[in-house]
């Protein structure tokens, strides 16, 4: 049975702590709005390395293109 899209996208948490680690970026807030409406967000990685401070989803912010 297929997963739902949500299922889909909690299960990526891996891969962006995995793209944190190999491309040296120290943190990567991410969301998924696809008509709009908040569905996911997350985060892997710190937001200041050198005092150890984990990033933290704290503002959202309304994105368009």
């Amino acid at each position: 049975m297929a997963s739902s899209l949500l299922e889909r996208l909690q299960g990526l948490d891996n891969t962006t702590t995995e793209i944190c680690a190999s491309s040296g970026i120290p943190g990567l807030p991410d969301g998924v709005l696809p008509t709009g409406q908040i569905l996911q967000t997350g985060n892997s990685g710190q937001r200041d390395i050198e005092a150890g401070y984990v990033l933290r989803l704290v503002q959202s912010t309304t994105l368009a293109s």
